[in-house]
């Protein structure tokens, strides 16, 4: 378990220097932010002194080290828009990203794993094939048209929930409805799969053969094995939905629902190069996305997913 432990943090290490180096020359090739952001009437000598000033005159290799060196302290740079650390704009935002990601899971853990259960153990019937429709169109429909459709139906005709805001817990339904329609969709897929694979094993025929009830096959055996792959498929979602909420218009790059999160420190740099923020900001959703994946292994060891179910977990 040590081991496994720290081969994943060895190799999380090198893919947030991956991440940290192919953002850097990303952000480089973007274009001279210093010609954007100085005036028209600016002249060359401006330009340098300003370009100084940033260290942007110093050459790749060098402002690559300068940065990890920074990062490895906790320092992103200073935005070139703002004038304030890039990691205090990312991080004052990542509260309302971690309130909507966790809402969106939930409501997507609640409708997911009874429909999965439901659909697996009635394979066939009227509510089996209902389940695999929502899913399909819940991994099929775009999130935009989604949450523009709840909009309208709730907020404009229905006036139950308010179209946007922070604060109010009403204002977090639509978004999390929004962005919890996919995962639902996914581990419902999932779970329904991996439990219909649990109950084809020799032990489920075995503890069915004993004389148990179904409630008590499903919820001693059935259950505590199909759930493993539901673990990774959770996280891994998890680590999306922290990664990438955000419901914007594709045109105006104005979110939907008015939530200022993680990913709004970021969500005007194609009109203004900001390259300390958005290394930030994709630093610390990769950080986040390894931790969460992290956790699912050790999670994953700790259970022995790799081994058999034991006998043992029968009742005697």
């Amino acid at each position: 378990m040590t081991i496994f432990i720290i081969r994943r943090f060895l190799l999380t290490l090198l893919m947030l220097f991956l991440v940290g180096l192919t953002v850097f020359m990303l952000g480089h090739l973007s274009g001279d932010p210093v010609r954007l952001m100085v005036p028209d009437q600016a002249t060359e000598a401006d330009i340098e002194r300003l370009r100084h000033a940033l260290g942007l005159d110093l050459p790749l290799p060098i402002q690559f080290l300068d940065f990890i060196g920074n990062a490895v302290r906790g320092d992103l740079g200073t935005s070139l828009r703002y004038r304030q650390p890039a990691l205090q704009l990312v991080m004052e935002r990542m509260p309302a990203t971690a309130e909507l990601s966790a809402a969106a899971m939930l409501i997507a853990l609640v409708v997911a794993i009874p429909a999965g259960i439901i659909s697996a153990t009635r394979r066939g019937s009227w509510i089996d094939g209902l389940t695999s429709v929502v899913s399909v169109a819940g991994q099929s429909l775009p999130a935009f048209w989604i949450g523009i459709m709840l909009i309208i139906v709730f907020a404009v005709q229905l006036r139950l929930l308010p179209a946007a805001g922070r604060g109010d817990p009403g204002s977090l339904v639509l978004p999390a409805l929004t962005l919890g329609l996919w995962p639902m969709a996914r581990i419902a897929r999932v779970f329904r799969s991996s439990i219909l694979e649990v109950l084809h094993e020799d032990y489920v025929r075995t503890a069915y053969a004993k004389g148990l009830r179904e409630r008590v096959v499903l919820s001693r055996h059935v259950l505590r094995n199909a759930s493993i792959p539901v673990v990774t498929v959770t996280a891994l979602t998890f680590g999306s939905l922290l990664g990438g909420t955000i419901i914007r218009r594709n045109d105006h790059h104005r979110k939907r629902f008015c939530l200022a999160g993680g990913r709004t420190a970021r969500a005007r740099s194609d009109q203004q190069p900001r390259f300390p923020v958005d290394a930030g900001d994709r630093l610390c959703r990769r950080g986040h996305l390894r931790r969460d994946q992290l956790r699912a292994g050790s999670r994953l060891r700790m259970a022995g997913s790799a081994d058999p179910p034991h006998v043992s977990r029968w009742p005697r």
